[in-house]
């Protein structure tokens, strides 16, 4: 065999090889572009944050420890402590990255233990459901519903202000319901007593009864 036709040889298997070469870079490629489109699966996946983005990276959603549990300020604000309370969470944001509403599964407070399902106006709490549990076991759930803050009033301002206008709550066994008006002055009260009395209340601007039924 001469040199010029082992030479061609080589030069055929080198083609082959590259063309071979080829198609398996490819195959890696498309098999990648697949897996990149399919949502990876974990049978558990510890963490102490994690935040759920959309499209354009604005974060919707935190699931969060207490640990790394945001401030009111939005998903970056790294100053919780200006919160009444630390606890896991789950916080849900709009589109500009403006905490709605949460919910805090346990939270730690000065007398006991609460949970919260809650949910805001763009500056205040709209509402929500809470739990509340003292040690020594006695506590209350409640349904709390308010009115927005003045469109003018300043946002810091908005959360120190409270304009609570329903409360369906069960205090020390007691279940009540009390009307407020748009001060956040109650207006109207119907309780049943845990001993089972039960009565309405309506009181005046100063907070007294004008009138109740049946009478004392």
């Amino acid at each position: 065999m001469s040199s010029i036709e082992s030479l061609q040889r080589e030069v055929r298997a080198l083609k082959i090889y590259a063309g071979l070469t080829t198609l398996a870079v490819a195959a890696a490629l498309l098999m990648g572009a697949r897996q990149s489109d399919t949502a990876a699966s974990f049978n558990t996946l510890r963490a102490e944050r994690i935040d759920i983005v959309d499209a354009a990276g604005k974060t919707r959603m935190v699931l969060t420890g207490p640990q790394h549990m945001p401030g009111a300020g939005g998903p970056t604000d790294n100053k919780p402590g200006g919160r009444n309370f630390v606890a896991p969470a789950i916080l849900f944001y709009d589109e500009a990255e403006h905490e709605y509403g949460g919910l805090l599964p346990r939270a730690k407070t000065g007398n006991g233990e609460m949970t919260a399902l809650i949910f805001d106006y763009s500056k205040q709490e709209a509402g929500g459901f809470f739990t509340q549990q003292k040690p020594d076991g006695s506590g209350f759930a409640a349904l709390m519903i308010n009115d927005p803050p003045p469109a003018d009033m300043p946002h810091e301002q908005a959360i120190r202000e409270s304009f609570n206008r329903i409360k369906i709550m069960n205090p020390e066994q007691n279940a009540e319901v009390v009307l407020s008006d748009a001060q956040g002055r109650p207006r109207i009260q119907l309780r049943v007593t845990r001993e089972g009395e039960a009565y309405m209340e309506i009181l005046g601007k100063d907070g007294k009864v004008a009138y109740r039924a049946p009478e004392q």
